[in-house]
């Protein structure tokens, strides 16, 4: 489900870059929404001049909204906040599409004794899908989901332990094992399955430039 929301964002990503940074609906969509911080450095990490387009957009939407608010005074000012404040990025929501899919196709899996087997032998959803999962899941099948994240967070917290047991002097002569990356495996589980993000791919040549 996470390289699922990943693979979506970052083609929502490529084909902004690549053809919407000028498209009138794209356009007029991204006047009520903004980019998260996440999607927008991706954004800003290559040469990608074409967003000038974009932003003149935005910047004469922008002016025309202050002019509006300075007659408004403080009502327009909270109203314009609560706008802000509400703001949904666009590559999210295409990732939030692509994850609620994947979880329908999981569960579906997951009804089937093939499906529980592979499922088995792989470490599981992060904790954001997980509850996914279980909120649709049926009786039986969110009983075996919560089965397998109890032995997931077993394992973790033997990982754990057994790293800080290391950190002792008296047993630095011990081998170092799996404990070492115990906090990774915790990080995909708390935060996401950051292994599943999508490459940026280079935009094609003369498509990375507008105007002389």
């Amino acid at each position: 489900m996470c390289r699922a929301a990943r693979e979506a964002e970052g083609r929502h990503l490529r084909w902004f870059l690549l053809e919407n940074y000028g498209s009138p609906s794209a356009l007029q969509r991204l006047e009520g929404r903004s980019y998260c911080l996440r999607h927008a450095r991706r954004l800003a990490a290559g040469d990608n001049r074409q967003l000038s387009v974009t932003f003149e957009y935005l910047v004469r939407v922008e002016q025309r909204r202050l002019a509006e608010l300075a007659g408004g005074g403080r009502r327009r000012a909270r109203e314009a906040r609560q706008a802000a404040t509400s703001i949904e990025c666009p590559a999210c929501v295409a990732g939030l599409v692509a994850a609620r899919a994947e979880s329908s196709r999981m569960l579906q899996r997951l009804a089937t004794e093939a499906g529980r087997e592979a499922y088995a032998g792989r470490e599981g959803p992060c904790r954001e899908h997980l509850w996914w999962l279980l909120g649709e899941a049926s009786e039986e099948l969110a009983a075996w989901l919560l089965e397998r994240a109890r032995e997931r967070m077993a394992a973790l917290s033997a990982g754990l332990e057994r790293y800080f047991h290391r950190l002792d002097h008296r047993f630095h002569h011990e081998p170092a094992g799996e404990e070492q990356t115990a906090w990774h495996r915790a990080l995909r589980y708390f935060w996401g399955d950051v292994d599943a993000l999508a490459p940026w791919p280079e935009p094609p040549p003369g498509r990375g430039a507008v105007g002389p």
